[in-house]
């Protein structure tokens, strides 16, 4: 991990260099926020270069993790488009929260992303009291985002205890149970994956049919 208030050219190096020394251990990177898609152009376009050379050696999927397009449409333009393509992403995350926040201008800057580079948008999200805890928010924004901009629900995150977001935090019993209900209202294609995060073991699965001793759904 990388943690940097404003990252610079050394945290980029840094990076890179971790990556070639891990050789073929590392199949896959994924630039989270932070926000990526926030730095400025010239070290996007940076980055690229140096990804450039990582793969000029071995196969690398890249992913990015956003929600600029979102939140930040006007910057999906220009420079950090160009910066972009040459990191060629081969998937991009969207931490997107409503189906309200599927706007005309969040679907034209994903146009911009796509218009020169076959990235595959995914979600990655968590669920939150009050904004998304409901099963038929949460179908219609994976049934309209793959209408709209061809994008698969990947994960559909349980809130850790702590943090800002703390207020919003749903129970893993009601989380659970949210993933049931969308079994019955989506397709498997569109189905996103329940977990939970963990500083220690990093991103686990949950079954959201998985029972207890007693015969209930949840875990003991």
């Amino acid at each position: 991990q990388h943690q940097s208030k404003s990252a610079s050219l050394e945290d980029i190096d840094k990076v890179i260099s971790d990556i070639e020394s891990a050789g073929e251990e590392y199949t896959e990177v994924i630039f989270s926020g932070g926000d990526p898609l926030m730095l400025n152009p010239r070290l996007l376009d940076y980055l690229g270069e140096k990804i450039q050379s990582v793969r000029d050696n071995r196969k690398l999927l890249v992913g990015i993790n956003t929600r600029v397009p979102i939140v930040a449409p006007s910057l999906c333009y220009g420079e950090r488009i160009d910066a972009l393509n040459k990191i060629q992403p081969n998937n991009i995350g969207l931490h997107i929260l409503h189906p309200d926040e599927i706007t005309d201008e969040f679907k034209e800057a994903c146009y911009q992303i796509r218009k020169n580079s076959p990235v595959n948008f995914r979600t990655t999200h968590p669920l939150l009291k009050g904004i998304n805890d409901d099963p038929k928010i949460l179908t219609e924004m994976y049934k309209q985002l793959a209408e709209e901009i061809n994008a698969t629900p990947k994960d559909l995150i349980v809130p850790i205890p702590t943090g800002a977001g703390k207020s919003k935090r749903l129970g893993l019993e009601r989380c659970m149970e949210i993933m049931r209900d969308l079994h019955n209202s989506l397709p498997g294609n569109l189905l996103p994956r329940l977990i939970v995060c963990s500083p220690v073991y990093g991103k686990s699965y949950l079954d959201p049919f998985h029972t207890k001793r007693d015969g209930s759904f949840g875990y003991d």
